[in-house]
This record gives structure tokens, sequence and C-alpha cells, in this order.
């Protein structure tokens, strides 16, 4: 859930559209992203995934496995590691978009997530399942398709608090 800074931000969600949430300048600054209301920050005070913990993680060897074609599932990992002193658990959040659609699609939707419980120095691997369908989207025949191309992954603790990057292709 992402949570806006005033209720002037309502409707404010984390996998918007390209476009769906204009620009803005304010004087002095660069463009961001972002709707003009009243020349406040688009930024949510809380956004999609974030959380608190007692320690820290680090997340490392983004490996992506493309069995689409075979398979039909992309099998995304990678090693967390818990650097803080304390047991901790952290969310591990795997967003996609697809980088040319026939229609526009969000810019990151969260497709999966795993809960990790690590002791302190613990690392483990992590992985996430793509299935076909997290894939699909419906054109404008409003047909639930997968449309051959490439996909961006994102892996992270948050929708803003994104580790890792890569890329695959469906074909």
């Amino acid at each position: 859930m992402t949570f806006p800074p005033t209720t002037g931000h309502i409707s404010m969600y984390a996998n918007h559209k390209p476009s769906g949430k204009g620009y803005y300048r304010q004087r002095g600054t660069p463009q961001k992203p972002g709707r003009d209301y009243v020349f406040s920050s688009p930024d949510p005070l809380f956004c999609l995934g974030y959380g608190l913990s007692y320690t820290t993680f680090e997340y490392s060897q983004l490996e992506i496995q493309n069995h689409m074609a075979l398979k039909g599932e992309v099998l995304v990992s990678c090693m967390l590691k818990n650097t803080g002193d304390v047991k901790g658990a952290e969310v591990v959040q795997l967003y996609v978009r697809d980088k040319i659609s026939s229609v526009t699609t969000p810019v990151k939707a969260l497709k999966g997530f795993s809960k990790v419980e690590l002791n302190p120095g613990e690392s483990r691997k992590v992985t996430l399942v793509l299935k076909k369908d997290d894939l699909k989207l419906w054109n404008a025949a409003m047909d639930f398709v997968l449309e051959p191309g490439d996909f961006e992954v994102f892996v992270g603790a948050s929708v803003e608090d994104i580790r890792l990057k890569g890329t695959f292709k469906v074909e």
C-alpha cells in the first residue's frame, strides 16, 4: 500500500502508467513525474513495500533463467545477506516492466515477493518465479495475451528501494 502525504495527492499508487502522473517543475529543480498539487512533491509518504528493520540487508548476484518457451516461466534469483548485528526478516520484492507493448503498461508492477528470515551474517539464495500469466496484458481487442519483447526486472526492498536490475526477452 502506498501512503500519500496529503489527501490532495490521492489517487497515488505505485504501478502507475508512464504518463499517468504527468510532470511538474518547481523553480530551480529538474522536471519530475507527478501531479502539480499546490507545487508539492508527488513522492509518497510511505511507498509500496516500505518497512523498517533493526538490521540491514545486502542484495547481490541477480540471475535470470528464462524458461518461457519450454516451461512457461522465468526464474529470478538473488543472494540476500543479513549484514547487521541482529536477526531480521526482509521481504524481497520482484517488479516487472514490459519495455515495449501494444498498450501502456505500468512502470513497475509487483509480480512476486518472499519473506526471508536471516541470522546476522547469514546469506540465502532467494528465487521468485514469473509465470506466463504474470507477463500477459489486456491488448486493445481485450484479449489477454503475452506479447513478445524485452522485459525489465527489478528486485528490491520496496518499489522505491530497488537493489538489482536485469532484463530478459520473450520470443
